[in-house]
C-alpha cells in the first residue's frame, strides 16, 4: 500500500501537470459567457487529477512502451549511471507516500474543524422574520428550488449558503429592512442560484479533492477555477431574474471584498468582485496572460522531466533485478569460469 500510494504521489507530479496544461488551453477557447461549461470542465479535470495517477501506479501502467523506455534507459545510463538513478528513485517513493499522508492527515483535521465551526455558526443564527421568510420563499419559487431553504440571520456583512442535506441561507441581522431595496434581492437571487445547483455539496466534494492532491500547485489552480466559474453561473442566474446585468453590477459593486465566516459556505462575496463585474458589463479581458503562458511552459518541462524518470525503471521489476539483468556477471579471481549463466 506505501508503495502505491508513493507512486501515485510520483505520477501525479507529471500527469496533473499535463491535465492542468491541456485543460488551461481548453478554457481559452471557450468563450466567458459559457459559464456552466467552464465549471464543468474544471469539475471533471479536477477529479481526474485525483482518478488518473492512483490508476497508473495501482496498475502499474507502463504508457510510454517497453523500447522508448529501454531507449531512455540506455541514454540516463550512459550519461549518469543508471543505479544513480535507481538508488534515490527508492527512497523518493517512500518519502512521498509519507509525506502524502502526513499532508493528508493535516487536511483532514482543516476539514473537520471547519465542519465544527460551519455547525456551530448556524447554532448560533437566528431565525429571520416572517416577512423575511416569505419573501425568500416567493423568490425561491421564482428561480425553480425546489429545496426546503432554511432562512436564518447571523452577525455577517454578505449573504451566504451554508449545508448540504438542509441548505441554510443566512442573512445579516437587518434583513427585514434591507429586502426592501433591490440590491438586496439581486444578492438573494445569487445565494439562491447556489442552493438550485446543489453547489454546497460539490464545494464539499472539492474540498476533499484539494486535500488529497494538497501538494500539487495545478491541482490549486483547477480548484480555483472552478470556484470562478461557480461564482459566474450563479451570477448569470440572478442577472437573468433581475432582468438587468448593469443592475446586478451595481448590487456586486455595493458588497465589500469580505471573506466568508466558514470555508465550507458558498458566499455572493467570492471570488474576485471586479473581474464578475467587467463579465457582467461585457468589458474585454485577456483570457491568456504572459504569466499564465510562462506558467504553463513551466509545468510542461517539469511534466516531462518527471515523467522521464518515473519510467526509467518500471516498478512492477524489483530495482535490484533490473541492475542485475544489465550489468554483465563477472567470477571474482580464484572462481572457476562456468558456461552457465547465472
Amino acid at each position: 500500500m506505501r508503495d502505491v500510494i508513493g507512486w501515485a504521489v510520483v505520477h501525479a507530479l507529471w500527469e496533473d501537470a499535463i491535465l492542468a496544461v491541456f485543460t488551461a488551453g481548453v478554457l481559452s477557447l471557450v468563450p466567458y459567457r459559457f459559464a456552466r461549461l467552464r465549471h464543468a470542465i474544471a469539475c471533471v479535470v479536477l477529479a481526474l487529477m485525483v482518478i488518473a495517477p492512483l490508476v497508473t501506479a495501482a496498475t502499474a501502467l507502463d504508457p510510454i512502451g517497453r523500447p522508448v523506455r529501454r531507449t531512455m534507459s540506455e541514454t540516463i545510463d550512459g550519461a549518469i549511471g543508471l543505479s544513480t538513478v535507481v538508488s534515490w528513485r527508492r527512497g523518493v517513493v517512500i518519502g512521498a507516500a509519507w509525506f502524502w499522508a502526513a499532508g493528508a492527515a493535516v487536511w483532514l483535521m482543516r476539514i473537520v474543524i471547519e465542519r465544527r465551526r460551519t455547525s456551530s455558526f448556524l447554532r448560533r443564527a437566528t431565525p429571520a422574520s416572517l416577512d423575511v421568510d416569505r419573501r425568500v420563499a416567493q423568490m425561491a419559487a421564482h428561480l425553480n428550488v425546489t429545496r426546503s431553504v432554511q432562512v436564518l440571520c447571523a452577525d455577517i456583512a454578505v449573504p451566504l449558503v451554508a449545508g448540504w442535506r438542509r441548505p441554510a441561507l443566512v442573512l445579516a441581522r437587518d434583513a427585514e429592512d434591507a429586502s426592501r431595496s433591490d440590491d438586496w434581492s439581486a444578492i438573494v437571487a445569487h445565494e439562491l442560484a447556489h442552493i438550485r445547483r446543489h453547489d454546497t455539496l460539490i464545494n464539499g466534494l472539492q474540498l476533499v479533492a484539494e486535500g488529497v492532491l494538497f501538494f500539487h500547485p495545478a491541482a490549486r489552480w483547477m480548484a480555483a477555477r472552478a470556484r470562478v466559474e461557480r461564482e459566474y453561473c450563479c451570477d448569470d442566474i440572478a442577472s437573468a431574474w433581475t432582468g438587468d446585468p448593469i443592475r446586478y453590477s451595481r448590487a456586486l459593486a455595493a458588497l465589500e471584498e469580505s471573506r466568508q465566516p466558514v470555508r465550507l459556505a458558498v458566499a455572493a462575496a467570492s471570488g474576485s468582485l471586479l473581474d464578475r463585474i467587467q463579465r457582467l458589463t461585457g468589458l474585454r479581458r485577456r483570457v491568456v496572460t504572459a504569466r499564465g503562458t510562462a506558467l504553463a511552459g513551466l509545468a510542461s518541462l517539469v511534466a516531462a522531466v518527471i515523467f522521464a524518470l518515473s519510467f526509467v525503471v518500471p516498478p512492477i521489476i524489483p530495482l535490484d533485478a533490473k541492475l542485475r539483468a544489465r550489468t554483465p556477471y563477472r567470477p571474482s579471481i580464484g572462481e572457476p569460469h562456468s558456461s552457465v549463466p547465472r
